[in-house]
């Protein structure tokens, strides 16, 4: 059996790699929000703009209602206007009125880049960046010990000694390959040493229904 096909076998690797895949978004989403931050804390200028509408927005899923709050405005930089929206916490929000005053923060080198400057994404920030740094990290680790135990198991398959072992346990677990259950099959072997050792492997239910407790096999 190649590398790779070692490497399909394994439920880390497909477990590790969908968690990989989708904390990866959520890790990048946050650290462009924070970019964006960090530009109009640091580039940024305030300019007086004007409360076009006031918005509210309620959603419903799974039975619970959110409501968000939002305004849409205008201002003038360099005799050119500009419109935008932005969604703000309800405080910052009631205390606005149509046609009011509303300070707006753009960046000088575009303009076109702009928000309302009471707009706040830490919350958002914060929870992209932690739903991503638990999802990619539990799932790089994963995906990287797949690989790592792949190599063991092909390197042992080319260049192993064989030895004599006898089966343990054969019973059926928790995880499934391509909808298939996967068995365990836990059995022990005497090392060159003499050292008694212990290991387990996952095998499809008709190969490890080849195997009772107490065979033995190289």
């Amino acid at each position: 059996m190649t590398f790779f096909a070692t490497l399909k076998r394994s439920f880390l690797f497909w477990f590790g790699g969908i968690w990989l895949v989708c904390g990866l978004p959520f890790a990048l989403a946050a650290m462009v929000l924070l970019n964006t931050d960090r530009a109009f804390a640091r580039d940024g200028r305030v300019a007086d703009g004007m409360v076009l509408s006031k918005n509210i927005t309620r959603t419903t899923k799974d039975g619970r209602t959110r409501t968000s709050y939002s305004v849409r405005y205008r201002f003038t930089v360099g005799g050119n206007q500009y419109e935008g929206r932005s969604q703000l916490a309800f405080e910052a929000w009631h205390a606005l009125v149509e046609r009011g005053p509303i300070p707006i923060t753009y960046l000088p080198s575009n303009p076109d880049r702009h928000r309302a400057s009471a707009q706040s994404r830490v919350l958002l920030i914060s929870i992209f960046g932690l739903v991503g740094a638990i999802f990619t990290l539990v799932g790089g680790f994963l995906f990287a010990r797949s690989i790592q135990r792949a190599r063991v198991e092909t390197a042992l398959r080319e260049r192993g000694l064989t030895v004599n072992g006898r089966v343990i346990t054969v019973s059926p677990s928790a995880v499934r390959l391509n909808g298939r259950r996967q068995w365990r099959l836990e059995y022990e072997f005497s090392d060159v040493r003499g050292v008694i050792r212990r290991a387990k492997t996952l095998l499809d239910r008709d190969e490890a229904e080849r195997w009772k407790v107490g065979d033995r096999g190289q």
